[in-house]
């Protein structure tokens, strides 16, 4: 025997717990030290590019001895690449990229995933809609606006298993940041 659920939309919301402020604050911590590790990275980024600059106007007849080993000068190479990745998704402006892709959605899609590719400047795009035509204006929006181009619909799904029957859809577009 299954007993009755029971759901009230309308209760107010209890007030905020400890466990909650106590997330808030540690979500706040988080992006101080993230915003900390950001500024490390970018001034080491520029002390080496600064580097780098004052050696190619020397000419190779000053360059700074290199590692005597090629694993180690290929395990500078491999830091220096991969500081530089993360430097590079540091930067992203996220907020303008969230920003362009919300103002184009409507009550009738929801976005599920939004992938970057900083390298190719392409942004994949997951999300549902309220049927295969709506999922196909969203698409059409995004095209017509400025920061976005050769969008495509890349793959789309009807959800057979629920009652509503949403469209799931995969898209990719060119990303245009201000820079």
């Amino acid at each position: 025997m299954s007993r009755a659920l029971h759901l009230d939309f309308l209760a107010e919301r209890p007030p905020l717990s400890r466990v909650g402020l106590t997330l808030l604050a540690l979500g706040v911590v988080a992006a101080a030290l993230t915003l900390t590790a950001y500024g490390s990275i970018a001034a080491e980024n520029a002390r080496l590019q600064s580097r780098i600059d004052s050696f190619r106007q020397l000419g190779n007849r000053s360059l700074p001895a290199l590692p005597a080993n090629a694993a180690a000068s290929k395990a500078l190479a491999q830091e220096v690449e991969d500081a530089n990745a993360v430097l590079a998704q540091l930067s992203l402006p996220w907020g303008e990229l969230f920003g362009e892709l919300e103002s184009a959605s409507t009550p009738e899609v929801t976005l599920l995933a939004i992938q970057p590719d900083v390298a190719s400047g392409r942004v994949r795009v997951s999300g549902e809609a309220k049927s295969y035509a709506t999922a196909l204006e969203y698409v059409a929006k995004l095209e017509s606006m400025e920061r976005f181009a050769n969008v495509f619909l890349t793959g789309h799904e009807v959800r057979l298993t629920s009652p509503q029957r949403p469209v799931t859809f995969t898209l990719t577009a060119d990303w245009i940041a201000h820079r």
